[in-house]
């Protein structure tokens, strides 16, 4: 939770000061770093193991460019976070209430900086943005424990990997 929110007021600050297209070329990259991830996690649901891994245990990085990420571009957390912890080798289940949790008082933390930096002009999007993830995070935890662990972690992967590749061809036919 804490250094999301660090990377957050960070993300904030650097999206406020400087131009949003200037960050354009980190989309490619965390495509292809989340697509890498949707394969292991598929891989990990098959029980095919390219070679035996402890779990993730450095999160402190993840969730600081995590949390900066999404600041930047609205939408770094769960990409990172979420599935980083997961194709680590973190219950399913586990890293996505956890993950969840925490990203709500990074989008909020991430929010009140915008608030203080620019003001509070674009108000009904940025409330449109937290009333959303306030009903979305409890929906993704419910269903979350209701699909096997196996099909969760096929789907999740799925999805991982096809929102990756559509992100990867956008950027490169622009």
């Amino acid at each position: 939770l804490w250094p999301g929110i660090v990377g957050a007021i960070f993300g904030a600050i650097s999206v406020s000061f400087i131009s949003k297209e200037n960050f354009s070329f980190i989309k490619p990259i965390v495509a292809a770093y989340t697509l890498v991830l949707g394969v292991i996690i598929i891989l990990r649901a098959l029980q095919i193991n390219l070679r035996k891994r402890d779990k993730i245990r450095k999160i402190f990085p993840v969730a600081l460019i995590g949390g900066y990420l999404d600041s930047v571009g609205g939408g770094g957390w769960g990409p990172i976070v979420t599935t980083s912890l997961v194709a680590g080798g973190r219950n399913l289940r586990y890293s996505i209430g956890s993950s969840h949790l925490a990203k709500f008082f990074v989008a909020l933390i991430s929010t009140i900086t915008f608030f203080f930096i620019i003001g509070i002009s674009h108000w009904q999007i940025i409330f449109g943005l937290v009333v959303g993830g306030m009903i979305a995070a409890p929906i993704s935890i419910y269903f979350s424990n209701k699909i096997p662990l196996k099909k969760g972690l096929i789907i999740v992967g799925s999805l991982v990997i096809i929102i990756s590749l559509k992100t990867i061809i956008q950027s490169f036919i622009k």
